[in-house]
């Protein structure tokens, strides 16, 4: 879409309907696990807990490349394609996470087998009775004969009449010199919506019906040729890339040589079946074939060899691969998809070629070739039913329907949309509520302040007290009026419910959320009134309420579109309330991001390779019973020993790896890994998960106007920080790392963290260390830079925040996204106005968080396939 300048309005559309699809993919795949009723079985909870974070990572995808898209946009249009690898590395490696996580929990639980519906046939189906004459003449479809499940069953019948028209493969006409009826038992109806042919073949031997077989005439269509070479050519080449990338998750998660052998021939029937089923559109009549399909013959011919020739290649370079039946690591299949690429181009320049010296430039191939029936067909009740007669002032038609009442059970998927369009129509109404009352209360204060010139404290108590009932009043309305329960019927199942229960909860704690915000400032303009100047009590006002108004926009618009959505998908959703940032941080012009516990999560990213890697070690009692976060905590601290005492151009993963056989020999387990298998664990540093809030905030920092986010380290170098840039997607200003400066240690005599600072100030331009602001969980780090003149802000993510603030950095947060709130509100507030200083006060964010488990591998084919 990019190459041909799509704008980024469709590209973006294309991209929601997709993401639309695979979502409907996993949730028919959650439709089809058997659940009794009562509590669901173990095997079912940890596969609908899979599915669910299989979806939030597509969710989460899905906005990166989103994001991607705008950001690489100009004037609404993409210049150049989009290199999204990192994207799905991001993808295959938290899906693979999350699908070895799950195999352990499904080992610990020793679950192995899981029910599934092979066929869902209908509930129920009830006969319906329809009365004709021979003069009708009324078409229906045949599928209208039948109700398949019991919500639909409620329906109203026309007449069928001699011309009913039913899909099939065979023509059949009733003898028409008499009225026949034709009794069609429930089984038969079942089948008539299963396997019409043999309902059909069971009415023509019915004696009152003269079967007559025609020939039903093909549907084609022209198209161009050079068009179905290309076609072909782009499925083949989609389909290497499926293959290989199925072959390489397998390998990742462990599968065996035989598996991945036995999926790469059933893609080879696959696609070889596809192409045959092309060639079968072609138009040929007896006799001999036209230039134009010998053509498309031999392509296909080439191409299907090609394909077989390349299979091969990849059978052996996996066998070749493999030791012990398993492949320890991806395979490299660049070679293999050139020459493969480079087979078919080679062909498809061929054909076109022959197409141009030939003059053919179209094909005729078949769009539909499905023969239809005609059948009068009469089901008679069976059993009695109400008869309605049709109006009377239409002649020659008469017609009995049935109804009867049904028992319907509402699903998630069915209560969710309707849930959605209430808040929506809530929320909006409770926002142009808000708006008119802004204009009440602003305009009252600038009444007053005017009238008085200096208006009493009394007067504005007065006054701010009543605005304070009259906005509680729009809120507690907005609240009363969510009530999700009206759109439960009584056969609600009790997950639907708990689920529609938390997300009342959470739309009216979100509207808490917001009368907290407006509560807050208004308070703000009360003491603004009172205190400040009149000469500047106006622009001050003028400035609070366009902030005002902007925070409880964001608020609503965050309640429509956030917490529904969180609810339904199993996550938490909390109001936090912001810091104040102390008044030095105003000069501040770049913040400084340390990694490691500040914006990647190394504990858990370490934790999942090392489950990978053990679960083939169950056997070893030394492995499995040691505490694995307190040994990668340790195998880190050794590491960062190891750097210290190290020249700084030595690579990291050297320095990882001396450092993890170091560790494991204290924890006496140094044989029981291979050379293979420590390297896997190294490697793992490398693409360190981001924590769930970093990402989002730190672009939050960077879109703040002229502010500018970059990442230091002082323990690893720049090619490990590029690699963390890559995997997070975490697109930063700059990146500085002690290695950039180790002539400056050697000559200065500093250590690495104090290099890394001050030199970070110099090259970026500052004027002094103040404008530089260092946001880490390294106290060590944070004392350096403190010495040196820059402001810290201390991210501890692990311990509760103490009561009392720590001399050591200026202000401490629980993560991230606290903080760029809090520093977004104090920002608004130095810059909202030019004229005066607007008092800078805390406000309220929504944080989601994930409270499903980690999970199974049921999806993995279907999202790679």
């Amino acid at each position: 879409m990019i190459e041909v300048g799509e704008c980024t309005e469709d590209i973006e559309s294309v991209i929601t309907k997709e993401q639309v699809k695979i979502t409907e993919i996993i949730e028919e795949s959650e439709k089809k696990l058997i659940t009794e009723e009562g509590e669901k079985p173990e095997s079912v909870v940890v596969i609908d807990d899979f599915h669910k974070h299989i979806k939030n990572t597509i969710k989460e995808q899905v906005k990166v490349i989103k994001t991607t898209v705008e950001e690489s946009s100009t004037d609404n249009v993409v210049s150049k394609p989009i290199d999204f690898e990192v994207i799905e590395t991001t993808l295959k490696e938290t899906v693979t996470a999350y699908v070895t996580e799950t195999k352990e929990v499904c080992d610990h639980k020793h679950i192995t087998d899981i029910t599934v519906v092979v066929e869902e046939k209908p509930v129920k189906v009830i006969e319906e009775k329809i009365i004709t004459k021979k003069s009708s003449s009324v078409k229906k479809p045949a599928s209208e004969i039948i109700v398949t499940e019991e919500r639909y069953i409620h329906r109203d019948f026309d007449i069928i009449s001699t011309d009913e028209v039913f899909s099939d493969d065979e023509l059949c006409k009733h003898d028409s010199s008499h009225n026949v009826e034709v009794i069609v038992e429930e089984t038969d109806l079942e089948n008539l919506e299963t396997n019409p042919s043999k309902v059909i073949e069971n009415i023509k031997k019915s004696e009152v019906f003269t079967v007559e077989v025609v020939d039903q005439p093909k549907t084609t269509t022209v198209v161009s040729i050079v068009k179905s070479i290309d076609d072909t050519a782009d499925v083949v080449s989609r389909w290497f890339s499926r293959l290989t990338y199925k072959i390489n998750t397998m390998i990742e998660v462990g599968e065996c040589t035989e598996d991945i052998e036995s999926v790469i021939t059933k893609e080879q029937v696959k696609i070889t079946e596809i192409i045959e089923e092309s060639e079968k559109k072609l138009i040929t009549e007896e006799g001999e074939k036209p230039e134009s399909v010998v053509v498309i013959d031999d392509f296909h011919k080439h191409i299907k060899n090609t394909i077989k020739e390349q299979v091969k290649v990849i059978k052996t370079t996996v066998e070749e691969s493999s030791t012990d039946n398993v492949v320890s690591k991806p395979i490299d299949f660049e070679v293999i998809e050139t020459t493969l690429k480079e087979t078919v181009t080679a062909y498809v320049t061929e054909t076109k070629d022959v197409c141009d010296h030939k003059h053919i430039t179209d094909i005729t191939v078949v769009v539909e070739e499905k023969p239809k029936c005609t059948v009068d067909v009469i089901v008679r009740e069976i059993k009695s039913e109400t008869v309605v007669p049709v109006n009377p002032t239409i002649t020659d038609r008469s017609v009995v329907t049935q109804s009867r009442s049904v028992t319907v059970v509402e699903s998630i998927e069915e209560i969710r949309p309707k849930v959605e369009k209430f808040t929506t129509s809530v929320v909006d109404a409770t926002q142009s509520k808000l708006d008119k009352w802004y204009d009440s209360f602003f305009c009252r204060i600038r009444t007053a302040t005017a009238e008085s010139g200096s208006t009493s404290n009394d007067d504005i108590k007065i006054l701010i007290g009543e605005a304070t009932e009259e906005v509680s009043l729009i809120i507690s309305e907005a609240k009363k009026s969510i009530k999700f329960e009206t759109y439960l019927s009584e056969n609600v199942d009790k997950q639907t419910l708990v689920v529609v229960k938390s997300a009342e909860k959470d739309v009216k704690q979100s509207l808490n959320g917001i009368l907290s915000i407006i509560t807050q400032q208004i308070a703000t303009v009360q003491n603004v009134v009172c205190s400040a100047d009149i000469n500047t009590v106006n622009d001050k006002v003028a400035a609070i309420e366009v902030q005002s108004r902007h925070r409880t926009q964001v608020a609503l618009k965050s309640t429509k579109e956030t917490t529904i959505v969180s609810s339904f998908e199993g996550k938490t959703v909390s109001w936090i309330e912001t810091a104040k940032f102390p008044a030095s941080f105003k000069d501040v012009k770049v913040f400084a991001f340390d990694l490691i516990d500040t914006a990647v999560d190394y504990r858990t990213s370490i934790r999942l390779a090392w489950l990978k890697i053990i679960r083939k070690k169950t056997r070893s009692k030394a492995v499995n019973s040691i505490n694995i976060d307190k040994f990668i905590r340790r195998w880190y601290r050794i590491y960062v020993q190891v750097r210290t005492r190290s020249e700084l151009h030595v690579n990291d993963s050297e320095l990882l790896l001396s450092a993890l056989r170091s560790t494991l020999i204290e924890y006496s387990i140094e044989t029981e890994f291979s050379v293979v298998e420590l390297d896997a664990l190294c490697s793992a540093w490398f693409k360190l998960q981001l924590y769930e809030d970093s990402a989002a905030s730190i672009r939050k920092v960077k879109k703040l106007e002229g502010m500018y986010a970059v990442s230091i380290s002082h323990t690893f170098n720049i090619r490990t920080m590029m690699d963390l840039a890559r995997s997070g997607c975490l697109c930063w200003h700059a990146q500085f790392t002690a290695d950039m400066f180790a002539a400056c240690s050697r000559v200065n005599g500093t250590n690495a963290a104090e290099t890394v600072i001050s030199k970070t100030a110099t090259l970026l331009g500052l004027n002094n260390a103040s404008e530089l602001a260092i946001v880490s969980s390294n106290r060590e780090l944070l004392e350096v830079a403190k010495l040196q003149g820059s402001k810290t802000v201390y991210i501890d993510r692990y311990s509760p925040i103490p009561s009392e603030a720590i001399e050591e950095h200026d202000i401490q947060f629980d993560a991230l996204d606290t903080f760029a709130e809090s520093f977004e509100a104090f920002h608004e507030s130095n810059t909202i106005s030019n004229k005066v200083e607007v008092p800078v006060t805390k406000t309220w964010f929504q944080r989601v968080v994930s409270t499903v488990a980690d999970t199974a591998e049921s999806v993995t084919d279907m999202i790679i396939g």
